[in-house]
């Protein structure tokens, strides 16, 4: 998992570091829309669990996020989430609050834009070993690729801590789509 992750950091880094920039005739650089206004992201993520894994609720965890929220201005965006995180022990339903920095939206000559993210909430239980409410956050960096002037396609990495009767964290990775909808 620890190479993976290296390998992956390694190729988008050499993929966004070029001597020149490539200017393709009749086709402008895309943009993505910074203007304020309603935007979703859904999301797929898996993380593998650090320190003691041999407890329920702490070796592996997938999650299936939608997030629905407004982009304030250019760089901030927050917005309120739910889902589905399947454990090693059962499932639990989050709720939370996702909150998004992005650097330099600008007209920029490139469509790769980092972003800073940053989750908070609570995970309910539906099935499984526990019935205990627990509290999460969940902090990382992350790229976004623009498809086209409505719709980003996200990469990100981050550190995943749940609090309950432990407290157990994840290294966590996560696909996604945003989409802005309107003119």
């Amino acid at each position: 998992m620890k190479k993976i992750l290296i390998f992956s950091i390694a190729i988008i880094v050499m993929n966004c570091i070029t001597a020149q920039k490539l200017v393709t005739p009749g086709k402008p650089y895309l943009v993505l829309d910074s203007r304020p206004g309603y935007v979703t992201i859904n999301e797929i993520s898996a993380g593998k669990g650090l320190s003691v894994t041999s407890v329920p609720y702490s070796n592996v965890v997938f999650d299936v996020a939608t997030i629905h929220g407004y982009q304030i201005n250019k760089n901030f965006l927050t917005a309120l989430g739910s889902g589905f995180s399947v454990y090693n022990g059962g499932g639990l339903l989050p709720l939370f609050i996702d909150i998004r920095y992005r650097f330099k939206i600008k007209p920029a000559r490139t469509t790769i834009t980092p972003y800073l993210f940053t989750d908070g909430g609570a995970l309910f239980p539906v099935y499984g070993l526990d019935t205990e409410t627990k509290l999460f956050i969940s902090s990382g960096f992350g790229l976004n690729y623009t498809v086209n002037r409505k719709m980003t396609a996200n990469f990100g990495a981050g550190l995943f801590s749940q609090f309950g009767n432990l407290r157990d964290s994840f290294i966590k990775i996560k696909l996604g789509m945003g989409f802005r909808p309107g003119k």
